[in-house]
């Protein structure tokens, strides 16, 4: 899959901080071929510095990423991003 570039908001929650630290991402657009409008993607040293702290406002950013498929219950195939990069603050 190509890269391409999207708009969303960047949030201060974290999930599974022990061993592979993931942060969210809301309100994506485009989301037709991502399937929905969040992503939890990989806590990479470039969002971490621009993330907000806890839950403080989200920050508004565009960023370019690669769609990567995964299954999901054994059959459904869903998308997530992997190889985040050009991430500007917009707000």
């Amino acid at each position: 899959m190509q890269s391409q570039t999207y708009t969303g908001y960047l949030c201060g929650n974290l999930r599974d901080t022990e061993f592979d630290p993931k942060i969210l991402i809301k309100d994506i657009d485009p989301n037709t071929e991502l399937g929905r409008d969040h992503a939890w993607v990989g806590l990479t040293s470039e969002l971490d510095k621009i993330r907000p702290e806890g839950h403080k406002r989200p920050i508004k950013i565009t960023f370019t990423a690669t769609l990567k498929p995964y299954k999901k219950g054994g059959t459904k195939v869903q998308y997530t991003f992997k190889n985040i990069t050009n991430i500007q603050r917009t707000d």
